[in-house]
This record gives C-alpha cells, structure tokens and sequence, in this order.
C-alpha cells in the first residue's frame, strides 16, 4: 500500500494523493516537449510501487520527489527527469527566498545539517538564532540579521544537504558583513586544509607520527592566537624570529641527560627508558648521553656477530643495535666516544637520531658523522655526574641586514623577550619547568661585531625587565634556520 500520509515541507500533513505525481511527471514532460498523458501515468504508478517498497504510513515530500526521479532515470525518460530535477530546484530557491524575505514563513527550507558523526538535522531558524544569541553573545536583532543573511546565500544554491562545518563558515561570513568582525576573528576556528591532511595520512610515518603532524598543526595556531602581540607575530610570520615549541606549547623543548656508566650494558638500556617514560610528558625532544662503555660493547658485539651492511645487507644487527635503534626512535641519542671509533667504516645503527659525543671539538670526526647524515655534540660537562639539562624554551632572531638600524634590532629584542614571556605562561602548568633555562639565538650579526654586541645586550635587557633570565646559546637549530628562509621568500 502507498503511504497513506504525505509530511509537507511547514511539518503539516496531507493523505497521499497519486494525482500530484501525474501532474508533476506531466509538467516535467510539458518542458522536454515529450508530452503524454498515458505514460505520466504509468510512471506514477511505478512510484507508487516504489513507495509502497518502503512500507510506511508517513513520508516526506522529499522522498516522493526523489522516487520520481529516480523511476524517470531508471526507465531512462532523462530529459524529462533533468526537466523535473530543474523545476524541482528552482521552487526550492523561490521557496529559500520568499522565507528570507518574510521572517515570519514558518516553512522549514529543504536543507539537512550533517554534524561530524554523520547525524542528520533539519534546519532549524530559531535554533541558529538562539547559537548566536547564547554562543556567540550577540544581541537578538544581530542574531536574527546573520541568519536571515546564511539563508540568503543557501537560497542562492541547490544544496540539500550541509555540513555542520560549512554551515559554521557561512555564520563567520555572515558576522563579518553584519560587521562583527571582532566577534568572527575571536571565534574563528583553528583549521587544516583537507590536502594537509590527507598528505598526513598517505606519508609513510608510522601513526604515533601521523598524530603528531596533525595535532602539530592545529596547537601552533592556537600558541600564535593566544599571548604574542601583534609585533612578535609580524616578526614570526616575517622571518625575523623563531620560537621553538608552538606546536607543543605543554612541553618544555629540552631534557638532556647523562647516564652514568655500570658494569651492566643492559642496566644503562634499561635506565634510558625509564628516562624516557618519565620525560616524555613533560618535554619535546629528551637526549640521552650513553657513557663510554655502550660504545664499546657496541664495538665489541658488532665485530663478534661480524656485522657489515655492505658485506651481508641482509645479516640482522646485533642486539645490541637492535635496542640502541629503538631507543632512537623516541629520544635523540649520542654514544660519548672516547676518540675514534672503528664503527664509522660500518655504522651499525639504522636510527639517524644517534650519534657521538666527544670531550671537545672535533672536526675530522664531525665530517665523518656529516657524510652519514649523523650529528654530534661535544663538551667536557657531558660525562660529568649526574648530568641534566632543562631548557624551556629556544628562541632566536634574524639580524641580516640591520647592522645600522638599531630601532629594528630594539624591536627585535622586545619581541624575543614577549615570546619567551608567553611560551613560559604556556607552560606554566607543567611543573617539571620551574628554574629551567631559556635559550636564544643569534643569525645574520657577525660574531664580536658592534652590532652583534649592542643586540646582545639589548636582548638582556629586555630580559631583566620581563624577570626572564636569557642566556645566548652560539648554535642555530636546524628549525630556526629552516624558518628564516622566510626572509628570503623561499
């Protein structure tokens, strides 16, 4: 039986009448120039079998127009089903116009919100209004206006169909011709391109890292909406300056930590993963030193199993590679060398997050780990007992081209000092931070020069005043070298 009762687009219902479907299927075949009255009422009837396919007493006039285009393709009558699509579409947008323009048309538009979950929602005036009114706090007059202006532009469309998310962008656009631009820029959703985050979930990263690309991405927006001026952001956005650890704005950026040395290889293995649990909540990035003695059980492991890549690729590493391998995965790792090491001609360890650490500097070595795409640190405070580093917060400045201009240079320093201020209320709730060290920076000044001296001090200064204390770190993060391309338009 077809459905006995028809629920109109105002919520009112009328019985099923199956003369409305020959009128309509008439009409359509008026405007294809295929008129034929026997045949309108063939296909009526298979609608009406195809609603009683559907066994239920109530259904929409939505669904009836939608079974008549669906028999009308599939008996492959197209020119009158784009006819009948055509008309159909055109009393929709008179029906969305004739609404904006008389407030008081209680008809509901033939527009469905979609939320996030996939739910469907008929659109609702009153309720929108109310999100302004209660949401957004604008006044009942403002409210009703911005709606008033999202249906003007859906009746332009014919979308049957919204997602929730574009439905938010068409409000935004709305407050800004209303001329709450204030309120829209306060309200304005953190997004990702669709693109990014297909690019996220298609690169070969493994999912912890394809989350944290992500989440990355969504928190840097947040650290640059909350706290920075609008001078720091200018600079930021300029390349001028950096600032580490907006996309993590929880987490302090440093851990380093010196492990001191046992007679047990595996003990030392076990404590820099309790490092590491321990850390990883609370910091970015944790480096651990591994004391002299894993190089040399390393050395010694690997010329007992006779491990060469390039002689056997497809002979497994020794286990103990196997562990300093997956420790590199979650911590970058330096094994201290004592001097040089016969492991160069065959690295052992697939992980490009391990290298060496030395006593002092040394730049034969240090080309030797370049060629493999290795880094290396050096110092004598690495292997002293007990060793831990906390950094808080890096920073640093693009001087290029500002020997002279020292209104620039004092602007740079006063927007150094406001970043720190903020990344430090950031990470106000992280406790592990309290007495951390904050680094910064310095490109573009030669080292000694006038104007090297004269931007130091300033940025010192600028410190003393905010109650940070600042301290000048001589090497440039690859990050901050990455982010200064920014001057140059690259």
């Amino acid at each position: 039986m077809p459905p006995a009762v028809i629920t109109k687009r105002d919520g009112s219902t009328v019985p099923f009448d199956l003369n409305r479907i020959v009128s309509a299927i008439s009409k359509a075949q008026q405007a294809a120039n295929n008129e034929d009255s026997e045949l309108a009422l063939e296909l009526a009837e298979v609608v009406q079998d195809h609603l009683d396919a559907e066994s239920t007493d109530h259904i929409d006039i939505e669904d009836i127009q939608d079974a008549v285009l669906t028999v009308l393709s599939g008996t492959m009558h197209y020119e009158v089903a784009s006819a009948y699509a055509r008309y159909r579409d055109t009393r929709e947008r008179e029906r969305r116009q004739q609404r904006v323009d008389n407030p008081s048309d209680t008809t509901r538009p033939n527009i469905f919100i979609i939320d996030a979950l996939g739910t469907r929602a008929e659109w609702d005036r009153d309720r929108l209004i109310r999100y302004c009114e209660n949401i957004l706090d604008l006044p009942a007059n403002v409210s009703k206006d911005i709606v008033r202006r999202v249906e003007s532009m859906l009746a332009e469309t014919n979308m049957h169909e919204l997602d929730a998310a574009l439905l938010l962008s068409l409000l935004d656009a709305a407050m800004v011709t209303c001329g709450c631009h204030a309120a829209a820029q306060e309200r304005a959703p953190y997004r990702m391109d669709r693109v990014d985050v297909e690019h996220c979930m298609t690169v070969d990263e493994t999912a912890r890292s394809t989350d944290q690309l992500i989440s990355s991405h969504i928190l840097r927006q947040w650290s640059l909406r909350n706290g920075p001026g609008s001078d720091v952001l200018r600079l930021y956005s300029e390349g001028r300056l950096w600032v580490d650890g907006l996309d993590n704005p929880r987490r302090g950026t440093l851990l380093s930590v010196g492990l001191d040395g046992h007679s047990d290889v595996w003990h030392i293995i076990a404590t820099a993963w309790n490092v590491i649990m321990d850390a990883r909540e609370s910091w970015q990035c944790v480096q651990i030193i591994f004391p002299p003695m894993v190089l040399g059980a390393l050395e010694k492991d690997c010329i007992e199993t006779g491990t060469d890549k390039e002689a056997d690729p497809e002979k497994k590493p020794c286990k103990l590679a196997q562990a300093l391998d997956s420790i590199g995965r979650f911590a970058e790792c330096y094994l201290y060398c004592d001097g040089r090491t016969p492991l160069l001609q065959s690295w052992p360890l697939t992980s490009k997050s391990i290298g060496l650490a030395t006593y002092a500097e040394d730049f034969l070595l240090q080309g030797q780990l370049q060629e493999l795409g290795l880094s290396m640190i050096s110092g004598p405070h690495l292997m002293q007992p007990h060793y831990t580093r906390r950094i808080a917060v890096r920073l640093a400045i693009n001087a290029e081209g500002l020997d002279e201009n020292h209104s620039h240079m004092d602007m740079l320093a006063m927007a150094l000092a406001s970043a720190a201020s903020t990344r430090l209320q950031h990470l106000s709730l992280n406790s592990d931070i309290a007495g951390t060290e904050v680094r910064y920076a310095i490109f573009g000044l030669p080292p000694g020069s006038v104007a090297m001296k004269y931007l130091e001090g300033q940025v010192v200064q600028e410190g003393l005043r905010s109650n940070i204390p600042l301290s000048r770190s001589t090497t440039l993060p690859t990050a901050a070298c990455n982010h200064f391309t920014r001057l140059y338009g690259v």
